[in-house]
């Protein structure tokens, strides 16, 4: 299900919201708490992909599964530096579930991947958005 919004309105929102899931995903990190930094850097991601998508095509993608809101993400845009992007986020929906819902805890390894590729998405979506 696709949503039109209101530009700079929906962008704002979800930008703000991945900046302050990076800002938990940051202390989580710094404080050695694996499974909360890597919850909070796939909502970072996931609320940066809504505002990339307003800002490009001034739609977001509604439903409840996440692999098909990048799926959506992804056909926005057909450029290397996408591509990348599309590739970390889905490095980080593909473990969502676990993070959430799962019986495992996360490692120091996983939290390291989980943050450099929410930072590195992020930059790009900012990136992209100043443009």
């Amino acid at each position: 299900m696709i949503l039109s919004v209101d530009n700079w309105k929906g962008k704002g929102v979800y930008l703000v919201r991945a900046e302050q899931y990076l800002r938990a995903m940051t202390t989580s990190f710094e404080k050695g708490d694996w499974d909360a930094c890597v919850g909070n850097a796939i909502h970072a991601a996931i609320s940066a992909q809504d505002a990339f998508c307003i800002s490009v095509k001034n739609q977001r993608y509604k439903g409840t599964d996440h692999r098909e809101a990048a799926e959506f993400f992804k056909n926005v845009l057909n450029t290397e530096d996408h591509k990348k992007a599309v590739q970390r986020l889905f490095d980080l929906i593909q473990i969502k579930t676990d993070a959430e819902y799962g019986d495992k805890s996360f490692t120091e390894k996983e939290a390291v991947r989980a943050k450099t590729n929410t930072e590195r998405f992020l930059a790009y979506v900012k990136a992209s958005l100043i443009k």
